[in-house]
């Protein structure tokens, strides 16, 4: 498109989730399942300590195609909310979380957490 004065595809939409609601960027401490050795070990040398993760984008409520008793979190979305690098991490494995959501033409930002 050299030489195009054409916008980007969405400029001026107003940013939200598939539902229409502001969007909810969420920060998720968890445990993951990992492989305890790489090689032949001795049970007694395997570390206990758990794989803790640390993740964050936009919450993906059920409603919206989140998986139920997971949290859905997504990287980006179109003005026609097409997500993409989708994860889903099971509630169970949750140790905390804080969300922040922003509604930009309110001027609201409300925050909560674990």
């Amino acid at each position: 498109m050299t030489g195009s004065s054409r916008e980007p595809r969405g400029a001026g939409k107003k940013w939200t989730t598939p539902m229409n609601e502001p969007l909810t960027y969420i920060y998720v401490t968890w445990r993951d399942a990992h492989s305890g050795t790489n090689t032949w070990t001795q049970p007694s040398e395997i570390d206990p300590e758990p794989c803790i993760v640390r993740t964050s984008g936009f919450l993906l409520s059920e409603a919206d195609g989140g998986k139920p008793d997971h949290v859905t979190v997504f990287q980006s979305i179109t003005p026609d909310g097409d997500v993409d690098h989708v994860l889903h991490i099971p509630v169970k494995m949750v140790v905390d979380f804080k969300c922040v959501q922003v509604d930009f033409d309110a001027g609201v930002v409300i925050t909560r957490q674990t």
